[in-house]
């Protein structure tokens, strides 16, 4: 059984390479799975012909038909290890992501992630997951960052798949971060600026005029000498998209490695305290809110998540410290 999918070129693609276009209409899918499918000669022209995808949209207006093949079996191993389980039902699992965990292994890797724990989990349960994601992306609509924890939802099927994708795609989705941010923070800050891939440093996005436009508004929960206690809300799901806005506001994320920079120490911080700012781990950063209409009975359903001990003991010494 093959899926189609038509997408339309409108005024912003016009001048982008195909997979980035197809990439952003479809957000069901990654970049890499699209030039996958191009690859394999699965995304035409009106004229039934594959396409290039590095060839440029030269107009509004262009279509193409992007055609997913059913998925062959599975290949990802799957991992019997915990799983931390919100919710459960015949269409969607909602689960919170620890710190260090992958979402999804790069195709073929062989090592511990959310997508192997979910894919044991599913066959535990009688059932699977969703299609649409590609063999080693089974059931992932959305993703977070190796080292951010919260709450994520997965699709058991690809029907619950296109609709939460849907979701994502028009930014119905509640999400809201917990995070501490570096310095004197305003009480509320919207940053509306577009965000793309570094010039220079691949790995990295920044802010730039010809990026994707992306919207997050902080606010400040909590104010103390040398860092604040934020709510991050996103009204769009870019890459990094709340490290690179902190950034850009001059207000990094506590422990970011790629975006951050070295924390500033309270005056009072006893050694120990000194100690666990100086070498947090990771970036600060817990999906703490997700808000969604379920794909089938259209309720709108919210989870939340406290933050993992490790955050939840930097912002108590934070506070301590005033």
């Amino acid at each position: 059984m093959v899926s189609r999918y038509e997408v339309v070129a409108e005024e912003a693609d016009v001048g982008r390479r195909i997979d980035a276009v197809l990439a952003a209409h479809l957000e069901a899918f990654s970049r890499s799975r699209v030039q996958e499918l191009i690859k394999e000669g699965a995304v035409l022209d009106p004229s039934g012909q594959p396409v290039k995808g590095s060839v440029k949209v030269a107009e509004v207006g262009e279509s193409w038909v992007v055609e997913v093949p059913e998925v062959q079996p599975w290949f990802l191993a799957p991992s019997d290890r915990p799983l931390d389980i919100l919710y459960a039902d015949a269409d969607v699992v909602v689960v919170v992501k620890p710190a260090g965990l992958v979402v999804h292994p790069g195709a073929g890797q062989e090592i511990d992630s959310l997508a192997a724990r979910l894919l044991y989990w599913a066959r535990n349960q009688g059932g699977g997951l969703s299609n649409i994601g590609g063999v080693d992306r089974p059931g992932i609509v959305h993703r977070l960052d190796l080292d951010t924890s919260g709450v994520m939802v997965v699709a058991l099927n690809d029907p619950a798949h296109r609709k939460l994708s849907r979701q994502f795609s028009n930014h119905t989705i509640e999400r809201r971060y917990l995070t501490v941010l570096h310095g004197e923070v305003p009480v509320m800050r919207k940053v509306d600026a577009p965000i793309g891939r570094h010039a220079l440093d691949r790995m990295r996005m920044t802010v730039r005029e010809d990026g994707r436009p992306a919207l997050t508004t902080f606010y400040c929960k909590e104010q103390w000498s040398t860092a604040a206690l934020v709510e991050a809300v996103l009204g769009s799901g870019r890459t990094h998209q709340i490290r690179v806005h902190a950034r850009y506001i001059r207000h990094p994320v506590v422990g970011d490695s790629v975006y951050g920079f070295a924390p500033r120490i309270p005056a009072n911080a006893d050694e120990a305290q000194r100690d666990l700012i100086q070498h947090f781990p990771r970036q600060a950063l817990h999906a703490q809110t997700l808000g969604f209409d379920h794909p089938v009975s259209g309720e709108r359903l919210t989870f939340t998540a406290p933050p993992p001990d490790d955050m939840a003991l930097l912002i108590e010494v934070f506070r301590a410290c005033g």
